[in-house]
C-alpha cells in the first residue's frame, strides 16, 4: 500500500488488482477485496449484504477514512450523484428516437389527456415510438428525469 502522512490522501493498494483496479488479497484461501479487509480492519465488523463503497471514488483506494458502508441501491445513487454512470441521458443517447423537447410534450399530453382510453397508443404513432415507450414515460421509468 502506497500510503501518504495526509489522512485525507487516498492510500493506493499496490499489490495485485482486478480489471477494475479494485485491490485484491488473498487470506486463507479465499480472495477478497482489499478495501472491504481496509475497512473491517478499521471498524471490526462488516455486514456481508453490504458494499464498502469508495468516497473517493478510486478503487485502488484502502484509506478507511475514504470508505463507507451501505446498499448497492446507495452506491448506484451515488454513481448517478456524481455523473460516473457511464450512461448517455435523453437525445444524447444514439438509439434514442425522441426529443427532450418531444417527451416534455408527451407528458403535458398525458396530464392534459388523464383519463382518454388509447392516448399511450396515439402518442405512441405520434411519436413513432412503442406503446410501452409511452407507459415508461408515464410511470416516469424512462425519461424520468427530465421536467
Amino acid at each position: 500500500m502506497n500510503k501518504t502522512n495526509n489522512p485525507n490522501e487516498c492510500w493506493e493498494w499496490q499489490a495485485t488488482k482486478n480489471s477494475q483496479g479494485y485491490g485484491r488479497v488473498k487470506i486463507a484461501g479465499n480472495v477478497y477485496k482489499a478495501h472491504r479487509i481496509a475497512y473491517f480492519i478499521t471498524h471490526n465488523s462488516l455486514d456481508s449484504a453490504l458494499l464498502i463503497q469508495h468516497k473517493c471514488d478510486n478503487p485502488s483506494c484502502v484509506n478507511p477514512n475514504h470508505l463507507s458502508p451501505g446498499t448497492h441501491a446507495d452506491n448506484q445513487a451515488d454513481m448517478a450523484r456524481k455523473d460516473r454512470t457511464g450512461k448517455v441521458w435523453g437525445s444524447e443517447n444514439g438509439n434514442s428516437k425522441l426529443t427532450e423537447d418531444s417527451v416534455r410534450a408527451i407528458k403535458q399530453e398525458l396530464k392534459i389527456n388523464a383519463g382518454i382510453r388509447g392516448i399511450q397508443a396515439k402518442l405512441a404513432r405520434k411519436y413513432g415510438v412503442a406503446e410501452n415507450t409511452i407507459t415508461e414515460i408515464k410511470k416516469g421509468t424512462r425519461w424520468g428525469w427530465l421536467e
